[in-house]
């Protein structure tokens, strides 16, 4: 795919395509996804996407300047993956301008061409001074389920055993504990597989007991069996287990960040984004929230870090009516003068409320 014809098929969004054609601009790239989605668009269904980024890009251009938003625009040109990146971080950066805290973008500076966090916001103080907190984006789409994934696995490989050995169709039934979001999970697919086709592999006839794998942070039980034409994705429920099945997610990502942020001497806070085009992300603000609030408590009682600078979490969602929503830890000592009130004021977002199931 030659960028000429991106630049020429992007005229309907001519901010995509001037960053399209910035000089260094990455010229590595085949541009296949955002291809698709212009195929998409000239066939003549509606482009959220592609408005969605130009609308982003025309606000914060003209303040940060595409050079400032690099790291951003090289992603869009790659595939699904850089384009979720940095359509998540697109729209969390916007947000930030537009509530007027926007200070910085990528941070710190000058070290790196990615540096550990997406932005450092600027913060009213109760005192003299403003406070500065570094913000990290993260896309709703890592806690897609990574059940379906596995399931659609085992369901071929279970395919050509059973039509190997000739048998009837198969049906799969998955059941699972622990942390099986789609990011936990999928680079751990191809592992999955083989261990599933070499215990399938031992069976002449369908299976009496179930199959185990069990994997980093998560453990699958399958049963294959003759099929009714009922699948069955199994596992515990309710707000709680859900959310302890992506606490180990949320840990993740901050012990990620922790020591960049140590060494900024700065709190930080994580941003989980969801468009409006991403509705299929397994994730509620109850789920996340109850997950950081698990996330909070295990981290304190089993002092598994310094855990003054994680500050909490925020979740935009752009599904259906906007909401902007926060958990705030206040087990932590705040910077003096600072608030998780005064910052929920400045970045417009709301508390959490604690729901009884």
């Amino acid at each position: 795919m030659d960028k000429r014809d991106i630049v020429d098929r992007l005229r309907g969004f001519p901010h995509l395509a001037n960053c399209c054609q910035c000089p260094g601009s990455s010229t590595k790239h085949s541009f296949r996804f955002i291809s698709l989605l212009l195929s998409q668009y000239e066939s003549g269904f509606p482009s959220y996407e592609l408005s969605c980024v130009e609308q982003c890009l025309a606000r914060l251009i003209p303040d940060f300047t595409a050079s400032g938003l690099r790291e951003q625009i090289d992603s869009l040109w790659s595939n699904e993956h850089g384009w979720d990146k940095a359509t998540t971080e697109l729209l969390g950066l916007d947000y930030l301008h537009r509530c007027n805290t926007l200070d910085t973008i990528g941070w710190p500076k000058g070290r790196s061409s990615t540096p550990p966090f997406d932005a450092r916001i600027s913060l009213p103080s109760t005192i003299s001074r403003k406070h500065h907190i570094l913000i990290d984006f993260k896309s709703a789409s890592a806690f897609r389920s990574g059940r379906n994934l596995v399931y659609e696995r085992v369901l071929k490989a279970a395919n050509n055993w059973a039509a190997e050995r000739g048998l009837c169709k198969p049906g799969v039934e998955v059941e699972w504990q622990g942390n099986s979001t789609a990011r936990s999970v999928g680079n751990q697919l191809r592992k999955i597989e083989e261990s599933f086709v070499l215990e399938i592999a031992k069976c002449t006839h369908f299976p009496s007991n179930t199959i185990k794998i069990k994997i980093r942070g998560c453990s699958f039980e399958i049963t294959v069996k003759p099929h009714t034409g009922r699948e069955c994705h199994g596992g515990v429920s309710g707000v709680d287990a859900m959310a302890s099945s992506i606490k180990e997610q949320i840990l993740e990502d901050v012990t990620g960040k922790n020591p960049h942020a140590q060494k900024e001497n700065s709190g930080f806070i994580l941003f989980y984004v969801r468009p409006d085009f991403q509705g299929g992300a397994d994730l509620t603000e109850h789920v996340l929230f109850r997950a950081a609030e698990i996330a909070d408590k295990e981290m304190i009682s089993d002092g598994k870090i310094g855990t003054d600078e994680w500050l909490g979490v925020a979740f935009l969602d752009w599904t259906g009516i906007f909401k902007a929503v926060s958990y705030f830890r206040d087990r932590v000592e705040w910077p003096r003068g600072l608030s998780p009130l005064v910052v929920r004021r400045a970045l417009r977002i709301t508390e959490w409320l604690r729901r009884v199931d």
